[in-house]
């Protein structure tokens, strides 16, 4: 048995990965990539509860998924432009 939140971060790394953009790949639209995980969850590779479960949060909430989380240069994290508090270090 794989542990809960393993396939948890076993779904989110492949949504990333879909979603991103790589230097031998164009990032897929959010469609394609929820059509990709069920594709795999239909053939059984992944938790088809926890993929309804994501698919439902992806297509009923305003989550967006082109929101990067980085680094700035200062050491603090910076998401959609608000700086937090807390160091990466």
């Amino acid at each position: 048995d794989i542990p809960l939140l393993a396939r948890v971060f076993q779904i989110l790394d492949i949504y990333d990965a879909l979603r991103s953009e790589r230097p031998y790949k164009k990032p897929f639209t959010k469609e394609k990539a929820l059509s990709i995980l069920m594709e795999e969850r239909d053939q059984g590779m992944l938790d088809p509860s926890l993929i309804d479960s994501f698919i439902t949060m992806m297509t009923t909430s305003d989550i967006d998924t082109n929101t990067e989380f980085t680094g700035d240069d200062m050491g603090y994290d910076t998401y959609q432009g608000i700086q937090t508090l807390e160091p990466m270090y």
